[in-house]
């Protein structure tokens, strides 16, 4: 029974430790799809970052942050600003709110006619398949 327990807590580890490096290796190939303007394939990879492993408050920002910067890539406007207003209003304190903040000032001026108030069930979505990989940043 010792072993059995012992087995059970080591394959809890690893499988952990596996679901960690895809949700990071899932990171660094959305970061380098927004890079290269590939802005479909970082919406993919950030779907699977989200997948694997807990989310904490800091990488749950960072990806909605890098989610509604594809948007904005996309020139879908609308959704962009949406994820920016959620990442403020969700994730107030967090280093991505400043980011997100400064754009949706940016935006602002070129939309006038968008609604600013924040909230959080304005967050976009999305689930596309990724295509390709990229190296990191």
């Amino acid at each position: 029974m010792r072993y059995l327990n012992i087995s059970l807590f080591t394959a809890l580890i690893l499988f952990s430790g596996c679901a960690t490096a895809i949700q990071g290796g899932s990171m660094t190939y959305a970061y380098s799809a927004v890079k290269a303007g590939r802005y479909h394939d970082a919406l993919a990879w950030l779907s699977e970052a989200e997948k694997h492993g807990v989310l904490t408050p800091d990488l749950d920002a960072e990806i909605g942050f890098l989610r509604a910067r594809s948007y904005d890539g996309l020139q879908r406007t609308p959704e962009a600003i949406g994820g920016y207003k959620h990442v403020i209003a969700t994730f107030p304190h967090r280093v991505y709110t400043f980011q997100a903040k400064e754009r949706l000032k940016e935006l602002e001026a070129k939309e006038p006619g968008q609604p600013l108030e924040a909230t959080p069930d304005e967050r976009p979505t999305g689930n596309p398949n990724p295509s390709s990989g990229a190296a990191h940043l």
